[in-house]
C-alpha cells in the first residue's frame, strides 16, 4: 500500500507539472515531463554523457569523502583535546556560515576551476562532518567508558559498541542532508565556472541555447544521481547492524 500511495502521489504531481506547462504552452519557459523525458532519452543516447556524469560525481564525491574524513579527524582530535576544540572552533563556523557563493568565487580566484567543485563541497560539507562528529562522540557515556576500560575493550570494540551508536545517530540525518548540500554546490561550482566535461557546465550551455527541456533533463538526472548516492550512504551506515 505505501508503495501504491507514493506512486498515486508521483503521477498527480506529474500530471500537475503537465498541465501547467500545457497551460503556459512555451517550450522555452517551461517544459512538461514528457519532453523532459525525451530530452534525457536524447542526451542518454550523448557518447559524452556518461563522461560528464563521471567527472562530475568524482569531483563532487571526492570532496565529500574528503571533507567526512578531514571531520572525523578533527573531532576525534577534539574529543580528545579541549584546547584544539577551541582553537578549530573558528575556522569551522567561518566555514559553516559563509555563503555559497562567497566559497565558490574566492576558490576560483585561488585555484583555478579544474576541480572547483571538489573544493566547495569540501568547505561545505567539513564543518558539517566536523560538529555533527564531536556531537556524536561527547554523547558516549561515561559508565560506558569505564566499563570498556575495565574490561580492556579493544579501539574496535569501542567505536562499534560505544561510540558508533552516537555517531550512528548525529550522521545519518546529517550525511543525507550534506549529500544534497554537496550536490548543490558542487553543480552550482561548475555553472559559475563553467568547468569542462561537467554537469554544471552542460546545464550553463542549454541556458545559453535557450535549452529548456536540457536544463529540465539535467535537474532531473541530478536528482537521480544525487537519491542513489544518498542510499548507498544510508546502506554503508546500516551495515554495522547487520553484522
Amino acid at each position: 500500500m505505501k508503495i501504491l500511495r507514493k506512486s498515486i502521489i508521483a503521477v498527480v504531481w506529474l500530471l500537475i507539472w503537465q498541465g501547467i506547462a500545457a497551460l503556459v504552452d512555451n517550450s522555452i519557459l517551461l517544459v512538461g515531463p514528457v519532453q523532459t523525458v525525451k530530452a534525457i532519452l536524447r542526451l542518454v543516447k550523448d557518447g559524452d554523457f556518461w563522461i560528464t556524469i563521471g567527472c562530475s560525481t568524482a569531483n563532487i564525491a571526492a570532496g565529500f569523502v574528503l571533507a567526512l574524513a578531514i571531520g572525523i579527524v578533527c573531532a576525534v582530535i577534539a574529543y580528545k583535546w579541549k584546547l584544539f576544540e577551541e582553537f578549530i572552533r573558528v575556522p569551522m563556523t567561518v566555514l559553516k556560515t559563509v555563503p555559497v557563493v562567497c566559497f565558490i568565487v574566492i576558490l576560483l580566484v585561488l585555484l583555478g576551476k579544474k576541480h572547483i567543485a571538489m573544493y566547495v563541497v569540501l568547505s561545505i560539507v567539513l564543518p558539517q562532518a566536523y560538529f555533527e562528529v564531536l556531537a556524536g562522540l561527547k554523547t558516549a557515556s561515561g559508565e560506558l567508558l569505564e566499563m570498556a576500560r575495565m574490561y580492556e575493550f579493544t579501539f574496535r570494540k569501542k567505536l562499534r559498541y560505544i561510540f558508533f551508536p552516537g555517531l550512528k545517530k548525529h550522521l545519518s540525518g546529517s550525511l543525507t542532508f550534506s549529500m544534497g548540500m554537496a550536490w548543490k554546490s558542487g553543480v552550482a561550482a561548475e555553472v559559475i565556472a563553467q568547468t569542462a566535461n561537467s554537469i554544471g557546465n552542460a546545464i550553463y550551455r542549454s541556458k545559453i541555447y535557450l535549452e529548456t527541456d536540457g536544463i529540465f533533463a539535467w535537474t532531473v538526472i541530478l536528482i537521480l544521481v544525487s537519491y542513489g548516492l544518498e542510499k548507498i550512504v544510508k546502506i554503508i551506515l546500516n551495515l554495522n547492524e547487520e553484522k
